[in-house]
């Protein structure tokens, strides 16, 4: 039970991952917006045109005019908010939330008009605009509400047929209505099914694009992209920079590879000391460390920092080495960008540097 409830929970938060389905349903949302667009505007007009000409309506006709016009403004709020926000960074999450409402619009005026179709005689309309409201199911791409939402939808159509015409309920309209149901339901498994796959992959990819082979810490390029935010935000933030010590010496002295196990061991290490921080290998010998929901933690962290990374000494391949951090610290102050941080924790370090390597008798750079 307890592996079943694991893999339950797994599955509702990966298909809940707006940045692995986001790309998907920009893909397609504004072809299926425009669709229905269209549709709401010729209709909505018709029965605009049909409500002057004629004094005495069914009551479906107003029903009818109702669900058009909120389908026609949903499609134009939808449109003119994806337009003005697609080219706006860190947007994903906004835009999706936006095209899961308005699928959900569309799927809820699917039923109504299949409903309305229904009880006026009219069976063809009824599948059709099924089909096409529910198309927004696979915009949705999270079957653990979609497909519950389709079995409520087509019990509604079968129960509302039942309560306001019964003879409506027919053997046949039951059978088309659950063979409609049950075909988009597979069809909407086997698209989520591909659209995560390809979003599997992509994810993958810029994960990979952005982790440092060697330390496993986030590499250079990911440090830059986080960069843009940190001029935006007003938050306060903590720069850290280091530079290990007695590098060139060691590389000189034992070979490149002892370097390398340096680097490498500072990368597993910094992650022990800067917990829940963004630590970034840019390159080198060189780290950088930005501290911002743990800043109240800063002191505590380089205390840890003189501890374990100031100086210890290490064994690879049978040689004895030693692993030594210098480092520099800026904390963000008010209208600052993020560069002039950077500069102020770069001199820093570089202040601390030649106390560090006196204290413990350190060699070369």
């Amino acid at each position: 039970m307890s592996k079943f409830k694991s893999f339950l929970q797994k599955q509702v938060k990966r298909f809940s991952n707006y940045e692995l389905i986001g790309g998907y349903i920009k893909r397609f949302s504004g072809l299926y917006i425009t669709l229905l667009f269209v549709v709401a505007f010729f209709e909505l007009l018709l029965f605009v045109r049909e409500s002057f000409l004629v004094r005495s309506l069914p009551w479906r006709h107003y029903l009818y005019l109702i669900s058009y016009f909120v389908l026609f403004a949903a499609s134009i709020a939808s449109a003119l908010f994806i337009i003005f926000n697609n080219k706006r960074e860190n947007n994903e999450k906004r835009i999706v939330t936006v095209i899961h409402s308005y699928a959900l619009i569309a799927l809820i005026w699917g039923v109504t008009i299949s409903l309305l179709d229904y009880i006026g005689g009219n069976e063809f309309p009824a599948v059709f605009f099924t089909i096409l409201a529910t198309i927004g199911g696979l915009l949705v791409l999270n079957p653990f509400i979609y497909v519950p939402l389709m079995i409520l939808s087509g019990v509604s159509v079968i129960l509302g047929m039942y309560f306001i015409n019964p003879s409506l309920l027919s053997a046949g309209n039951i059978i088309n209505i659950s063979v409609l149901y049950i075909m988009i339901a597979v069809v909407s498994y086997r698209t989520t099914a591909v659209a995560i796959s390809e979003a599997d992959q992509k994810h993958f990819l810029t994960k990979i694009s952005q982790i440092d082979a060697l330390t496993g810490l986030k590499n250079e390029n990911a440090y830059y992209r986080c960069l843009d935010k940190f001029d935006k935000d007003a938050e306060n933030y903590a720069v850290i920079v280091m530079d290990v010590n007695g590098l060139k010496h060691t590389d000189d002295t034992y070979g490149h590879r002892y370097g390398a196990y340096l680097i490498q061991s500072a990368g597993r290490i910094l992650p022990t000391v800067f917990k829940n921080c963004d630590i970034f290998h840019t390159g080198g010998d060189e780290f950088v460390c930005i501290v911002t929901t743990e800043l109240p933690k800063l002191d505590e962290y380089l205390e840890d920092f003189a501890k374990t990374l100031e100086y210890q000494q290490i064994t690879f391949d049978g040689q004895e080495l030693f692993l030594s951090l210098a480092r520099g610290v800026a904390i963000h102050q008010k209208g600052e960008k993020y560069s002039d941080v950077y500069q102020r924790a770069d001199r820093d370090m570089y202040v601390n540097k030649p106390i560090v390597k006196a204290k413990y008798n350190i060699q070369g750079r």
